[in-house]
């Protein structure tokens, strides 16, 4: 395969991942409101009311880091392969949290995220 055009495909497949992720951090991010307002409204003890913005935030934040990690892969010059294989990790183990949960839409995203960054793995393999 052209080099150029193998290097060209590695990007695109990030940024699309990458872009998937953020997506999903913002959908889940945008109940924000709600899930305080609910909180708030509940007679759960204060310590969960004070603890619960926290915890609701953390995995919008933890999406936003992986595709920030997959985002540094594009600028490396040399191996990618341990960056990237963590990603691809993490974002596998959201997947099976959110079919788990039954959250089908964000699993959708995600897979399609996942398969865009084990495409950019296969992508720097062959480019190596």
């Amino acid at each position: 395969m052209n080099k150029s055009y193998t290097m060209r495909n590695f990007k695109i497949a990030i940024i699309i991942g990458s872009v998937l992720l953020v997506t999903m951090a913002l959908f889940h991010g945008s109940g924000f409101g709600y899930v305080v307002d609910k909180m708030n409204q509940s007679n759960a003890p204060s310590f969960l009311k004070e603890i619960m913005p926290v915890v609701f935030l953390q995995p919008s934040i933890h999406l936003l880091c992986l595709a920030s990690f997959a985002g540094i892969a594009i600028f490396l010059k040399g191996n990618m392969f341990p960056i990237l294989l963590l990603v691809v990790i993490f974002v596998g183990i959201n997947l099976i949290l959110a079919i788990y949960l039954k959250a089908y839409f964000p699993g959708a995203i995600l897979f399609l995220s996942l398969s865009c960054f084990l495409l950019a793995l296969h992508y720097q393999r062959t480019q190596g």
